[in-house]
């Protein structure tokens, strides 16, 4: 067919098991959500969803993904964050000795905000999810992705997490009209 994306023959492998599972698996990604809506400004807190897909093609080795997605620029909040257009030292890309890495800091200030409750959610997520598909973690690629506020924002998640001594696995970025980051 006409797609955009040919996942070839392979088949997709759920999640759930039983209903107990699914409402098991419900609940866990409530709480999730409910740590980053906790722990962030209300402005902020829908921003982000982790969830997780996971493939199975013929031929190929087995990798699964979980997807980090963040929405994009959605009421006067946001707004204003996208406005925020200073500049501010992005500490995951600096070191000691320079201070080069600035980036935007209506994006810094918001990932700032966010990246506690996120990571412990996504760290939360790695883990179940791949005992679900028994698998060890470093095959589990974690995927972020975003449009406009949110693809800066996945760019910013994207390299937090790399930089991460104890993250094994890939990390995957895929944006959709995202704005300059920084320089």
């Amino acid at each position: 067919g006409n797609k955009a994306y040919d996942w070839g023959e392979g088949e997709r492998v759920p999640l759930r098991g039983s209903i107990f599972d699914q409402h098991k698996e419900a609940h866990a990604r409530q709480e999730r959500q409910q740590r980053i809506n906790e722990s962030t400004a209300a402005s902020q807190s829908e921003f982000c969803e982790v969830g997780g897909s996971a493939l199975n093609r013929k031929n190929s080795r087995r990798m699964t993904h979980i997807v980090v997605a963040f929405r994009g620029t959605a009421n006067s909040d946001n707004a204003a964050t996208d406005a925020n257009i200073g500049r501010r030292v992005f500490e995951a890309m600096s070191d000691r000795r320079r201070n080069y890495a600035r980036v935007h800091a209506g994006f810094e200030q918001c990932w700032g905000e966010l990246e506690p409750a996120v990571f412990e959610a996504l760290i939360d997520a790695r883990k179940t999810f791949s005992e679900r598909v028994r698998l060890p973690a470093e095959r589990v690629a974690i995927m972020f992705t975003g449009h406009s506020l949110g693809g800066a924002l996945a760019v910013l998640a994207a390299y937090s997490w790399r930089r991460r001594n104890d993250v094994p696995g890939p990390v995957i970025v895929y944006t959709f009209g995202m704005p300059r980051v920084g320089n």
